[in-house]
Formats: structure tokens, sequence, C-alpha cells
């Protein structure tokens, strides 16, 4: 059985995830829908001008010159030498369920 890769701690199969997103998806959802529903009197209370979503000057962010800026093209990234990773065990068995499924 093919597990789901969490972080660099280990991994989980894939029924756990599935079950995981059909109970907590909807839970997080409704409690997202409530939260979003009690917004504009909250907001209303706490510095409602502040906006700087519309309004940037607004930001308390540092701002980053463009000139520190780096452009990278798309074609660049297909040149990306991955020979020196090795592979893992995980990786082999998802590439032979995949292969299997096919």
């Amino acid at each position: 059985m093919a597990n789901i890769r969490v972080c660099c701690f280990g991994s989980l199969p894939k029924w756990v995830v599935n079950q995981s997103w059909q109970r907590l998806a909807p839970k997080a959802m409704k409690k997202i829908y409530k939260a979003c529903l009690k917004y504009p009197e909250w907001k209303h209370m706490h510095a409602p001008a502040y906006k700087p979503w519309l309004h940037p000057e607004q930001s308390q962010l540092l701002a980053i010159q463009l000139s520190e800026l780096a452009i990278q093209h798309a074609d660049s990234l297909e040149n990306i030498d991955e020979s020196g990773i090795p592979e893992t065990r995980d990786d082999k068995a998802d590439a032979s369920d995949e292969d299997s499924v096919n």
C-alpha cells in the first residue's frame, strides 16, 4: 500500500488521509463559515479603517526593492539535474503502485 509523505517525520496510509478529509474538512469549513459571518461586526470594533489589502500605503511590511529581485525564466527550470539525488524506498513503492494501475 502506498503511503502519503508527511514532512520529514514519516508517512500516513492513504485511508487515514481520506478519512481525515471526509470528517475534518467539513467541520473546518463550518467553523470558517461561522467566523466569516462574525467578521463584519469584529472588524467594526477593531480598526475598521485599516485595510492594507485595499490601501497598500497602510501596509506595515517592508518593501522589497525591484533591483533585489532576480528574474527566473521557465526554461531554466527544465535544466535541473536530479541525477545525484538518491531514490528513497517510498519513491520506489509509489512508482511501482502507479505502474501496476496502468
